[in-house]
């Protein structure tokens, strides 16, 4: 079982992640009212991080125990670390409230195949506080799998093109560069 109920900052169990990261947020489960007065009120959204980094949030489901998001994030990744959090978040106007947490230890994630469905029980401060039904999967890049699995950027408007021309400006207030010089110019590739 991927995801645990302890704190991971101890437990040392760093990986090398680089791949596509593909989360698809499908709903919270009797998550707690975090407003008190107000009951129902909870107008929650998920967050995912790696390592802290933020990969994917969803839109806010407004007044509801059991939101539904059915949304889906792709993230192409490279992070060393080991863990992988889901935060279920109250929006509030303010300080939002955190309504219930579910951290994974990345490596033996990877490691069991890189692939979760179903509902994971939310914590917060060793309460149980909901379950989050989602479905995540990791596709490593690495020279034997590079013809098959090449970096994309799915369901992107435009195609992923190679080769292409590049020129990089300095931001539009830098004074030191003269105007309209490119501070770098070459060939994307991938």
């Amino acid at each position: 079982h991927y995801f645990i109920q302890s704190n991971l900052s101890n437990m040392g169990d760093t990986i090398t992640v680089r791949g596509l990261l593909e989360v698809d947020i499908i709903e919270a489960i009797d998550i707690p009212d975090t407003d008190g007065l107000f009951k129902g009120a909870t107008d929650a959204y998920v967050k995912v991080k790696v390592d802290g980094a933020k990969i994917a949030k969803t839109s806010v489901v407004m007044n509801s125990l059991n939101p539904v998001w059915n949304q889906k994030f792709y993230s192409l990744i490279n992070h060393i670390g080991d863990n992988l959090t889901i935060e279920v978040v109250d929006d509030d106007i303010g300080k939002n409230d955190c309504v219930g947490i579910a951290e994974m230890n990345f490596k033996e994630f990877v490691e069991g195949g890189g692939y979760h469905s179903g509902p994971i029980q939310l914590l917060l401060d060793g309460r149980e506080r909901g379950e989050i039904n989602i479905t995540i999967s990791y596709t490593e890049f690495c020279e034997e799998n590079a013809a098959e699995v090449k970096p994309k950027i799915p369901h992107c408007y435009f195609p992923l093109r190679e080769n292409c021309k590049v020129k990089l400006y300095q931001d539009a207030d830098h004074t030191t560069q003269p105007e309209h010089e490119p501070i770098l110019t070459g060939i994307l590739e991938l």
